[in-house]
């Protein structure tokens, strides 16, 4: 096998098995910003109900959050994507008053135990919501992670982000600012 046709193979590997690897070359012909933000149609503009225990076992229900921009951000604890994403929501998060943008990380379907394990690690700022028996997620239609939905003050669903993104970059935190200072 010839050293470039070699050296492709061994990177396509790496980027398949080792997080962080090819990185680079994603960024750079990765869709832009503007483009990740998936406008969701009018039509459908209105989430499924979302109502979830946390790890303290406490309820959470979308409708409460009406008032603030809420990111519903599925994700789950072997998904390198996810856990790549996860540090940048907190980072949004910490960008804006509670009761301006709150992010709530949905998990997907894991166990309390690993989950628990796993924020505690991370020391997770955010609220970890449980899907344990993926009821929620069938109700959003989530196929692939890490995905996140953006719903506006009004409780309508604006945005669907799918794949990893960086929340804390300037564009990012500009675009949900925005929804934030609407009316």
């Amino acid at each position: 096998m010839a050293a470039p046709a070699r050296r492709r193979l061994l990177y396509a590997l790496a980027a398949g098995f080792l997080p962080g690897v090819g990185q680079v070359r994603a960024a750079t012909s990765a869709p832009g910003l503007a483009e990740r933000f998936v406008p969701v149609d009018e039509r459908d503009s209105m989430p499924p109900p979302l109502v979830l225990k946390d790890l303290q076992g406490r309820s959470h229900d979308l409708a409460a959050y009406r008032g603030r921009v809420v990111l519903a951000n599925f994700w789950a604890t072997w998904c390198a994507p996810c856990v790549a994403e996860l540090p940048t929501l907190e980072l949004l998060q910490a960008r804006f008053e509670p009761d301006q943008v709150s992010v709530l990380a949905v998990n997907y379907g894991e166990s309390v135990e690993r989950v628990g394990a796993f924020a505690e690690k991370m020391a997770m700022d955010l609220p970890v919501l449980l899907d344990a028996f993926h009821r929620v997620r069938y109700d959003w239609k989530v196929r692939v992670l890490p995905v996140t939905f953006v719903i506006d003050r009004r409780g309508r669903l604006r945005y669907v982000v799918r794949g990893e993104l960086d929340w804390a970059s300037d564009e990012a935190v500009a675009r949900i600012g925005a929804l934030a200072r609407e009316g």
